[in-house]
């Protein structure tokens, strides 16, 4: 089972089109899951939260990656807020200040 999770996707939907292409597989073993979802992810965090459950806990995965997918989706939100504001204040101060190369060239 080769899947991987694309550069800028989000966790919740890798997870998701991981857990669409487990059931279309027969008689999957629960160490071939564990081990295609922790190559299928370059997220550190989630391997080990992967990683660390054994085979008679797998029920508790679906638990698990919601709460790892909700402080992944919280950061984003978070980041994006930060970024929006940053950008926000840079066209403020561009307006309020001159910008020195439209002098350039003319003589006074």
């Amino acid at each position: 089972m080769q899947l991987t999770q694309d550069k800028d996707e989000l966790l919740k939907y890798f997870i998701a089109r991981f857990n669409m292409a487990t059931l279309e597989i027969n008689d999957l073993q629960i160490s071939v899951v564990v081990t295609a979802m922790m190559n299928g992810t370059p997220s550190r965090p989630f391997k080990m939260l992967v990683s660390n459950i054994s085979p008679d806990n797998l029920h508790e995965l679906p638990k698990r990656e919601d709460k790892y997918v909700n402080v992944e989706e919280a950061f984003f939100i978070n980041k994006g807020m930060k970024d929006q504001k940053g950008t926000e204040s840079n066209k403020k101060k561009s307006r309020d200040e001159p910008n020195p190369q439209d002098d350039k060239g003319k003589r006074k």
